[in-house]
């Protein structure tokens, strides 16, 4: 006889988790919804993450290991392979569920089939987990909001869905594929708002997690200001590629995100080189151009392209050079 699927996968994705992974596992197999399979994948670990995982003895906890490094990404994507629940929740190896997490957003989900998925708010802690503040103060609205309105209410704008607080069906995943590997850390986000342009989103406004900030993160690998900044921009095109006929005025949306971009390095580009960090300014410069060509014309980005080509004195240089060229 086929063993009865549960009603939620949780998944957790793991690399290096072993400092604060037998407190994720805790949280989740003490929650008050009980008909659920923990997943850990655990992405060729060499801390002993599978050594903790090996002091659990739950019989809801299946255990894989990757034979080989696959990344974040792909990672996530195995762990969607094995599931086998109606729903699905990638959680992070050092967050902390409340009690109520699973039973609040199964409910959510039960009780509205054109939701894809429910996020919630999550509170933020150190290390320690003593609280920092609140994930998101963002305007969300607690309740269901239709996928194509969450989509243009917040596609432009930061994040506003705290990744490990989201249950998603197991049929988006399906419908929608996997987590893009070309991304390396936003690969969340642009799943969110992939689910948004076919289904219905919804919020709960209860803080039904702690969020662990540290500088162990994985995703932190990536927090400098040029791969933060190209990784967002590039969910965001890789989206409009994927669903052009999804998107309400996909071209137009696409300009003010390559404006918009192309503005943010440039302004980065000008504080870097000010506190002299030249090559860090290069890149952003760089960045810029490449996103939204038009912008090599203005005069603030001529500046500060001669500034770095050829140093200060270069600046008076164009600008009397300009000033002639106008004149004739």
């Amino acid at each position: 006889m086929k063993e009865r699927a549960p009603k939620v996968s949780v998944c957790i994705p793991v690399y290096n988790g072993a400092k604060y992974l037998g407190e994720a596992i805790n949280s989740t197999l003490n929650q008050t919804f009980s008909d659920f399979e923990l997943i850990i994948v655990d992405d060729c670990s060499t801390d002993g993450s599978d050594l903790i995982v090996s002091t659990f003895s739950d019989n809801r906890l299946r255990f894989f290991k990757n034979p080989t490094r696959l990344g974040l990404a792909q990672n996530w994507n195995r762990c969607l392979e094995v599931s086998r629940g109606e729903y699905v929740y990638i959680f992070h190896q050092d967050d902390v569920m409340l009690s109520q997490n699973l039973e609040k957003k199964v409910r959510v989900l039960d009780q509205n089939p054109s939701v894809g998925l429910v996020f919630s708010q999550a509170q933020v802690v150190d290390s320690q987990r003593d609280p920092i503040r609140k994930y998101s103060e963002n305007g969300v609205r607690d309740g269901v909001l239709p996928g194509l309105r969450f989509f243009e209410q917040f596609f432009l704008q930061p994040n506003v869905i705290c990744c490990p607080s989201v249950l998603v069906r197991k049929s988006c995943y399906e419908k929608l594929g996997g987590f893009d590997k070309r991304l390396s850390f936003a690969c969340d986000c642009e799943m969110w708002m992939r689910i948004s342009l076919f289904f219905d989103i919804a919020y709960l406004d209860d803080t039904l997690l702690n969020y662990r900030e540290h500088d162990e993160n994985e995703s932190r690998n990536f927090y400098d200001h040029v791969s933060n900044l190209k990784e967002n921009f590039l969910y965001r095109i890789l989206l409009l590629d994927k669903f052009p006929q999804q998107v309400p005025s996909s071209e137009d949306v696409r300009r003010r995100i390559q404006r918009n971009y192309s503005e943010q390095a440039l302004n980065l580009a000008n504080h870097h080189y000010s506190h002299r960090r030249y090559d860090t300014a290069k890149a952003l410069l760089k960045f810029s151009a490449e996103s939204y060509r038009p912008i090599i014309t203005e005069d603030r980005f001529v500046r500060l392209a001669a500034k770095l080509l050829l140093g200060e004195q270069a600046t008076h240089w164009v600008s009397g050079a300009k000033r002639a060229l106008q004149r004739q």
